[in-house]
């Protein structure tokens, strides 16, 4: 198993700008590594699908298909967390948090798997409210890829 390379790329948006630090990147390297798998955490620029195409656009297979010169899997992802609104009498800010996260076989180009999860937390101000649903996504999104990986390399 040591020898399969999985590219792990996800972007993650706290109310609309986007973080150079991934809370779910960080755990699916650390599990995925778990797993014995040879994870690449920095994929070259010219195999890097831009946020339109990982969004579904016409470009991603043609990314897929150029990304598999340096792994065998990716896990390709967005997550977003976005404010909903404040309560009524109180300080707390409501936000949303979806993370959308496919995974592809690259030597067939083809989807294998994914987790589409969505939550609802809340905090004492924009930005933590964002930043909690990113931190509790990020645990339950990298459990269900976790489950994902397994099933499509093990038969679990």
């Amino acid at each position: 198993m040591e020898d399969i390379r999985v590219a792990v790329l996800i972007n993650e948006y706290n109310l609309g700008y986007q973080q150079h630090a991934s809370y779910l990147k960080n755990r699916l390297v650390q599990s995925l590594s778990s797993m014995k798998l040879q994870v690449l955490k920095e994929i070259p620029r010219d195999y890097m699908p831009n946020a339109y195409d990982m969004g579904g656009g016409p470009g991603l297979a043609e990314k897929l298909k150029a990304m598999s010169a340096v792994a065998d899997m990716a896990v390709i992802g967005v997550v977003k967390a976005l404010l909903l609104d404040t309560s009524a009498g109180s300080s707390l800010y409501f936000s949303k948090t979806r993370a959308v996260v496919k995974i592809f076989d690259l030597a067939s180009e083809l989807e294998m798997g994914g987790a589409d999860l969505s939550l609802k937390v809340a905090g004492p101000d924009r930005d933590e409210a964002g930043r909690r649903g990113l931190e509790k996504m990020s645990v339950t999104a990298s459990r269900a890829v976790e489950k994902e990986v397994q099933r499509i390399l093990f038969g679990k």
